[in-house]
């Protein structure tokens, strides 16, 4: 079984000024550039609080509850990923959970 990702993150206690993006991803090859490494520079150069969430090196995405989404309260989700039923069901869920939450999705 391949473990899970977890990069960066936040306390969902604090709350300041930055924004705070979770990200939800495969770690295919577009994983690092697409994903990690933008999350990363933003994360590291103080202009946003990051959160990526996925598998090592898997197909295979974990997707947060809406109870960890609601105590996580980011402010967008990037959704990078191939597509399939699971997924959008998960998709489907945020939207309809989180109607305000801005939800990015890219496909390669």
């Amino acid at each position: 079984m391949n473990p899970p990702i977890d990069q960066g993150g936040w306390n969902p206690d604090i709350h300041d000024a930055l924004p705070r993006i979770l990200a939800y991803a495969q770690t295919t090859l577009e994983h690092d550039y697409r994903a990690a490494s933008p999350l990363r520079v933003l994360r590291e150069t103080g202009l946003a609080h990051t959160h990526l969430v996925g598998r090592v090196h898997s197909p295979l995405v974990s997707l947060l509850s809406s109870r960890e989404l609601a105590r996580l309260a980011p402010d967008a989700t990037y959704w990078h990923l191939i597509m399939d039923d699971l997924r959008l069901d998960g998709l489907k869920q945020c939207a309809r959970d989180f109607p305000d939450l801005l939800r990015i999705f890219s496909i390669d």
